[in-house]
């Protein structure tokens, strides 16, 4: 048993760093991102690192976690995991949330949970339930940061937050949101202390996300 999960984690961590270079690919002409490429196959330092993460984490993700999740969470949560991967480099090169990521988000997630609903209707309704409850809160809340900081908080987070909240659901949304806001906290401390940034500098908070949905992935 252990063994077979530990060879479709790999299996799974391939295909979701498949999927995401594939993206970025797409992306890189699509919205400008202004990547270097040998041979149709990016090579940048950012995608590079990034894809390493993703790989990692997702093989780990996948051994701990999907043993114990449905088939509609097992596929979103490999669909989520690409996503942010792919939205992480938007943020860090041009500090844009493209709107057609998030649409395409939206899109499978509606196919998902249609097709989980028309053959567990029970389950199905079940984890919709948790994934609009994640969605508005998790949106609500970034709204409100958005509206606070006097749109300092790009709406591209706002936008993304949704989306983190349908695919985390109401049972990981807040561990996502409160790791990934604890380690931008230190982050921006640190770069403060360093004089790398000021009390107005603004940095991009997908990255952060990211990391905090990776840890919540991890440990609940």
């Amino acid at each position: 048993m252990d063994f077979m999960w530990l060879a479709i984690s790999v299996a799974n961590a391939l295909i979701v760093t498949l999927a995401f270079y594939l993206i970025m690919i797409y992306l890189d002409s699509a919205v400008v991102l202004e990547l270097k490429k040998n041979k149709k196959m990016i090579n940048d330092k950012v995608v590079i690192i990034d894809a390493i993460v993703t790989f990692v984490l997702t093989g780990v993700i996948t051994y701990l976690r999907y043993p114990a999740m449905v088939l509609e969470m097992k596929i979103l949560t490999s669909v989520f995991l690409v996503i942010m991967a792919a939205l992480t480099v938007c943020d860090i090169k041009k500090k844009i949330v493209p709107n057609r990521v998030i649409l395409v988000a939206l899109g499978i997630w509606i196919l998902v949970l249609s097709i989980g609903i028309i053959f567990n209707t029970e389950q199905g309704v079940i984890l919709l339930g948790r994934s609009l409850i994640g969605g508005v809160i998790s949106g609500v809340i970034f709204l409100l940061c958005y509206v606070l900081t006097k749109k300092k908080l790009g709406a591209g987070d706002v936008k993304f937050a949704f989306i983190l909240g349908l695919y985390m659901t109401s049972s990981r949304m807040f561990g996502g949101i409160f790791y990934g806001s604890v380690l931008c906290c230190l982050f921006c401390i640190v770069q403060i202390i360093r004089k790398k940034l000021t009390f107005k500098s603004g940095v991009p908070m997908i990255p952060f996300l990211y990391m905090g949905c990776l840890v919540t992935y991890i440990i609940l």
